[in-house]
């Protein structure tokens, strides 16, 4: 059920900033020239963006059930990448699948028994394993595992943040909050460049970018407070900590598996980005830490 409130509110107004400064910053970069725009890959990624963004406008304000719906959806889509990515065979797929989306009805119905996540993880792991008399399936059985915890536990957190007082919001802002971190972080990377942060996993991540994710944090923050309770400024800090470390961490750690893969991308359905997994990485460290915030400081 959409309502006009000020959570509605807020989203719209900070969409429509964020979509108005992003497309001005577009014609700066290509000088006005139309003709290349079409043509530019920032122009590629603009639309994917807001085409994403609004995904999760419409998510957050459909209310709880509609948080669970995207969670699953990133599940199934992220699960499947990532099966590919690590070379799942399909058995193993299968397992994630159900792993990640057994986090996700248990974060939804009876969110104190996420204590078995752990033991879920394990059975997804070694349970196709032990059931096929395979004793060599040490590889799959450990990514699979790695693939349960890296996917199902964030976005279970994701529901259980939506759980929270005024969790619409929350949710709201881990999304936001990831999306305009990684943003401000690759414009002011592209525009000063500077230093590598780690060049080793991620060549074009500098650590000017590094700055401009804690400033898309801030920013992200600044735009969603009319909707959020009340809080005081140092603890505004921790959560702008959350969000843009979360952000700097999460797509380091996906840069890590996808080197260690051998891959550039995670997929190649969405344009100018790649797969999904390549466009919630943040969310996933994001969310985790986000909801530790919040739930540290008691709001």
């Amino acid at each position: 059920m959409f309502f006009a409130d000020t959570l509605t509110v807020t989203l719209m107004q900070a969409l429509a900033l964020l979509f108005g400064l992003g497309g001005i910053g577009i014609v700066a970069a290509v000088r006005g020239n139309f003709a290349c725009l079409a043509k530019s890959v920032l122009w590629i990624r603009y639309r994917t963006w807001i085409a994403l963004v609004l995904v999760f406008t419409l998510a957050v304000a459909g209310g709880r059930w509609a948080i669970v719906g995207l969670a699953a959806a990133f599940a199934i889509v992220a699960a499947c990448e990532f099966a590919t990515m690590m070379g799942l065979r399909k058995v193993y797929t299968a397992s994630l699948l159900i792993a990640c989306l057994s986090s996700i009805a248990i974060a939804t119905v009876a969110p104190d028994a996420l204590v078995w996540l752990s033991g879920l993880a394990l059975l997804a792991g070694f349970g196709p394993g032990l059931l096929r008399r395979q004793p060599n399936d040490m590889f799959q059985a450990t990514r699979t595992m790695l693939g349960a915890l890296y996917l199902g536990w964030p976005l279970a957190l994701l529901i259980l943040l939506a759980d929270r007082p005024s969790g619409e919001a929350w949710v709201g802002l881990a999304l936001l909050g990831s999306a305009v971190s990684d943003v401000a972080a690759f414009s002011l990377g592209s525009m000063l460049g500077g230093p590598k942060l780690c060049p080793q996993l991620s060549p074009s991540k500098t650590w000017m970018g590094a700055v401009g994710n804690i400033l898309g944090a801030a920013i992200a923050l600044a735009l969603m407070l009319p909707a959020l309770p009340p809080f005081h400024p140092l603890a505004g800090l921790l959560l702008v900590a959350a969000i843009g470390l979360g952000s700097i961490g999460g797509d380091l750690i996906e840069s890590m598996l996808k080197r260690a893969c051998g891959i550039k991308d995670a997929g190649t359905w969405l344009p100018g980005f790649g797969g999904l997994l390549d466009r919630i990485d943040s969310l996933l460290l994001v969310a985790p830490l986000l909801y530790g915030a919040v739930w540290t400081l008691g709001l």
